[in-house]
């Protein structure tokens, strides 16, 4: 760090060329800044010429940055007249582009406080892919996709609410990481005093995510139409597991279908107050997986996971193989596969194979996962094996919602039911319960799953109870009954 003259004003002049970054104490002088040891600041780079700019101090927390030479000049991102002097906020960055060549050098302005933690780190552009939301794209290189956060993120300045390719000089916030990229790397300070900035239209949640399901009603046919589903109005929280329970034609499947987007309906899908249909658009928000294969019989486990990651705009850098790599083992390791990696998929086992299908979902990073009847046709063994490894899986921080036929295998790991019945009098489907499984079994005056199947099955019968209209006089919360 450069120290000048004797006062001690709380505000620096970062300058980064030749892969390193030095920082000057802009004091109440004018500072010159160019290759001839005459000048304030010399950063011994022949191509800038003996007098590159000058910085300062105007008085009253106001500073200055003036171009002096013919080179390019950009204040975050916009070029700029050489002679104007410009006035400096915190965190603009000036960028020096040669005329003759591609030699750079950038100026970046900070006024620290106590909330700024002044230790600078660096990372190679690939690695910063961890704590920026980025995305490699094979043909262009390297954006910020801010919608892959809950953080609101700003590039130079500005909240970011599109897709942006990366470039020397771009500054980017995103949560407390604040920094600025160079050719191949991106250097970066940690804001200790960072509070939670949430992307405009979302809510903040101290204790995760919240997926907010509103269906008023799902119908089908143009002129005589019929109502499959309505009144569904519930929120399911990060590393819930959900069962969806319910009789045979109650509307599970529609309702699963409505809920990723495969079915239309009236209502609204979100995700921390952005619709489901956004998020998909920026990642793979949403894991599914289907009664049937979604893998070839002729690979081996390993390559069907790694294909399926390659084909995710949310993989693993495909520059950096030990990272797909890493993500991989780990994929096959929670659900039980490591010493099937090699195994041809058409080989295994019937519950292995379902185990390959959730792989080939998971490792594409879901934050919510469904799955419809997962462990059919699988015994007790497999059947427990796939319900841990799910269970596993929801403990990571994700919404797992599934439909089963057996479900009270392993009935303990659900945290949550929504159980769907039909009306009496539309004969569609509704909610007759949902919340936690004690709660359910209190309400329906069962012992177990099968026996909550079986009294809504009945619930057409003339002595049986109406569990829909019991359930709608509860007036229960958008979490349920716990």
């Amino acid at each position: 760090m450069f120290g000048i003259g004797n006062k001690t004003e709380n505000a620096f002049l970062y300058c980064l060329t030749g892969g390193h970054m030095d920082a000057v104490l802009i004091d109440s002088r004018k500072l010159t800044i160019g290759n001839s040891p005459k000048c304030n600041i010399c950063l011994d780079r022949e191509w800038i010429g003996s007098r590159l700019a000058e910085t300062g101090w105007k008085g009253q927390s106001s500073y200055y940055f003036k171009p002096l030479s013919d080179k390019y000049f950009f204040l975050n991102g916009q070029q700029v007249s050489s002679g104007i002097s410009l006035v400096l906020e915190d965190r603009d960055v000036i960028l020096v582009r040669s005329k003759e060549s591609q030699n750079w050098v950038l100026f970046w302005f900070r006024v620290n406080s106590n909330e700024i933690d002044t230790k600078w780190m660096k990372k190679p552009i690939n690695d910063a892919a961890g704590i920026l939301p980025m995305e490699w794209h094979q043909d262009s290189g390297w954006y910020i996709h801010p919608r892959n956060t809950e953080n609101r993120t700003y590039v130079d300045k500005k909240i970011a609410d599109e897709i942006l390719p990366v470039r020397v000089g771009m500054t980017v916030q995103s949560g407390p990481v604040s920094g600025v990229f160079a050719a191949d790397c991106f250097y970066y300070q940690i804001l200790t005093g960072w509070k939670t900035e949430t992307q405009p239209g979302q809510s903040s949640h101290s204790d995760g995510g919240i997926l907010s399901i509103d269906i008023s009603e799902k119908t089908v046919g143009l002129i005589f139409k019929k109502t499959l589903l309505r009144n569904i109005h519930i929120d399911v929280e990060d590393g819930e597991m959900v069962l969806i329970l319910g009789s045979s034609g109650a509307g599970k499947s529609t309702f699963m279908d409505a809920v990723i987007g495969y079915e239309e309906m009236t209502g609204t899908i979100t995700y921390n107050g952005r619709p489901l249909e956004e998020l998909r658009r920026y990642g793979n928000a949403i894991g599914y997986v289907p009664q049937h294969n979604i893998v070839r019989e002729g690979d081996t486990v390993g390559h069907a996971v790694r294909s399926a990651a390659k084909m995710s705009s949310l993989s693993s850098d495909p520059q950096d193989p030990g990272k797909l790599n890493e993500r991989v083992q780990h994929t096959l390791e929670i659900l039980g596969l490591k010493e099937k990696e090699k195994a041809i998929i058409s080989k295994l086992s019937g519950g292995e194979k379902k185990r390959v299908n959730v792989a080939a979902a998971y490792i594409t990073n879901p934050k919510i996962f469904f799955l419809d009847e997962p462990d059919t046709g699988l015994d007790t063994v497999q059947g427990e094996i796939l319900m841990k490894a799910l269970r596993d899986i929801t403990d990571e921080g994700r919404i797992v919602m599934i439909i089963t036929h057996a479900p009270d295998r392993k009935s303990t790991y659900y945290d949550k039911v929504l159980v769907i019945a039909k009306n009496r009098q539309s004969q569609c489907g509704e909610p007759a319960f949902f919340g936690t499984r004690e709660k359910a079994f209190e309400f329906f005056g069962e012992t177990d799953f099968e026996g909550v199947v079986r009294a809504i099955s009945d619930n057409d019968a003339e002595q049986s109870r109406d569990f829909v209209l019991e359930y709608q006089n509860l007036k229960p919360g958008r979490k349920g009954i716990m």
